[in-house]
């Protein structure tokens, strides 16, 4: 599948690679405090694990088992949405995504899962995404929710960040769900 962007009315998802390094650390960085609870590898991040993330985040893609993007807002990389776990014999992935501190609480997360999800269920072909997020991390059960997902249960100790592991609600989206209208355009 080619690689290129995603444009929405005020990002641009970039297909996530190494030369986007450098800008995505920063993002990282300065969001450490809030990722640190519900990310398993932002407890040990680096600039070189950054990289290293964003070289396999390429490889992925080249072999249609991963789709990530870089989250660009103004200029400059905000953070990273994309749909991984593919099992292709049912067509279904898992979306995750995190976004830079400063600027939750504007949308832009809506915006940027409900175009990823477009992507997963047109060009990659899917037909089910499902989505864990923590019990306690409102953040992003308000994005699936505000994006249509579906609250299905609860894993136990399904993923674990700085404090330890926790439980995660399981969202799922099928293709034939209605989903929020938003407005997603495929850059050229």
């Amino acid at each position: 599948m080619e690689r290129r962007p995603i444009g929405t009315s005020r990002l641009s998802l970039v297909p996530s690679a190494i030369e986007h390094a450098r800008s995505l650390w920063e993002a990282v960085e300065v969001s450490l405090p809030e990722l640190t609870p519900w990310m398993p590898w932002a407890s040990d991040d680096s600039y070189e694990h950054n990289r290293d993330f964003l070289k396999m985040c390429q490889e992925a893609w080249q072999r249609s088992e991963a789709w990530t993007f870089t989250i660009m807002f103004e200029g400059r990389a905000a953070g990273t949405v994309g749909l991984s776990g593919l099992q292709p014999l049912i067509a279904s992935a898992e979306l995750g995504y995190w976004l830079r501190t400063d600027l939750a609480g504007r949308g832009l997360m809506t915006e940027a899962a409900a175009a990823v999800v477009a992507f997963g269920f047109g060009e990659a072909g899917l037909h089910r995404i499902e989505l864990h997020a923590g019990v306690a991390n409102t953040g992003s059960i308000r994005v699936a929710e505000k994006v249509g997902f579906k609250r299905m249960g609860m894993l136990r100790d399904a993923s674990c960040g700085k404090a330890g592991w926790y439980d995660c609600h399981v969202f799922d989206l099928l293709e034939s769900d209605e989903r929020p209208s938003r407005t997603v355009t495929v850059a050229e």
